[in-house]
């Protein structure tokens, strides 16, 4: 036996809904923290070989750590791979940004 959908039933069951919210009126805050740090290469100097042609230099005493100037980072949520944030260093390599806290990146 099918019954129809009756609209005074829809009204009820929508009635008995709360309007759709949580009626939570007083959301918990998130603390952020700071995540900063610096970034940085490895410069491998060029020299010119024995044959005349250039090389590289991989002498450990010649290779240089330089900042990455104005380089794209995102912080990544280690859990769910999602971008929770993204900036870009300045010119000495070095970036800063606010994460919600007790997050793994």
């Amino acid at each position: 036996m099918l019954r129809r959908w009756s609209p005074l039933w829809s009204l009820a069951v929508l009635a008995g809904c709360g309007g759709g919210g949580s009626g939570d009126t007083n959301p918990i805050p998130i603390e952020l923290v700071t995540l900063s740090g610096q970034a940085t290469y490895d410069f491998v100097p060029a020299i010119t070989g024995a044959s005349g042609l250039p090389r590289l230099d991989y002498n450990e005493n010649a290779i240089e750590k330089r900042p990455a100037r104005r380089v794209g980072v995102q912080i990544v949520n280690d859990q769910t791979g999602a971008v929770i944030g993204a900036t870009m260093t300045g010119d000495d390599g070095s970036y800063s940004m606010a994460v919600p806290q007790n997050t793994v990146v």
